[in-house]
């Protein structure tokens, strides 16, 4: 795949998701922080585990890319580690549940709202 169209899909995933978190502002703070039991987490719990590995990630991969001595590739290559954790990552029918460390774990923390802002600011496109 060129590696052009394959940002410029990766974009507008991107937008789309930000448009549906985007809703996510019209529910009540009750329905953001309800859980189906105990050891599940709310919708501002999943976002705020998305946005503390986002805190860690964006800044470390800007880093990289502006440190790098190759020039972008036309041609987009995974590598097999790289499938392993995209795949491991994509929704399944059956929910495919990874442990976290314990930095990164939202569960029990008073979140409210503006999780969703940090979210769709930290993406930052």
């Amino acid at each position: 795949m060129l590696s052009k169209n394959l940002l410029q899909d990766l974009l507008e995933r991107t937008q789309e998701i930000k448009i549906k978190a985007e809703r996510f502002k019209t529910l009540p703070l009750e329905t953001l922080n309800w859980k189906s039991s105990p050891d599940s987490w709310s919708i501002l719990e999943c976002l705020e585990h998305l946005n503390r590995y986002g805190d860690y990630y964006i800044p470390e991969i800007e880093k990289r890319i502006i440190a790098s001595r190759y020039r972008p590739a036309e041609i987009f290559k995974s590598g097999w580690l790289g499938n392993y954790f995209a795949n491991a990552m994509l929704p399944k029918e059956k929910l495919n549940k990874m442990k976290t460390f314990t930095s990164m774990n939202p569960k029990g923390s008073r979140l409210d709202k503006a999780v969703i802002t940090n979210s769709l600011l930290n993406n930052r496109t």
